[in-house]
């Protein structure tokens, strides 16, 4: 393994603290990001590190209510599901252009 520079050093730690992912930092600084990832571990263990994908529909509430309505018995499958989280979210699920 090739050690790099402080100042490549310093750079990965000054974009980590602004929140780029390791495949950017890598990407703009001609690095492996398993390398990015190693400085992030040793010198900014306490940032976290991005989840990746993509950020999900449902909130916790709204998953909490479809799951007490299938457990009280107000809906038996998911098209009952998907009706009462249109009318109370006004979010089309089965065509996202709408």
């Amino acid at each position: 393994m090739k050690p790099i520079s402080e100042e490549t050093h310093n750079s990965i730690v000054a974009l980590l603290d602004n929140g780029l992912s390791s495949y950017k930092i890598a990407a703009q600084l001609g690095i492996s990001h398993t390398t990015v990832d190693r400085i992030h571990g040793k010198s900014r263990p306490e940032l976290q590190k991005s989840q990746g994908g993509q950020p999900a529909k449902l909130m916790a509430t709204d998953k909490h209510r479809l799951a007490h309505m299938v457990a009280s018995g107000k809906a038996d499958n998911a098209v009952q599901l998907t009706h009462a989280l249109k009318e109370t979210t006004n979010i089309h699920w089965w065509n996202p252009y709408r």
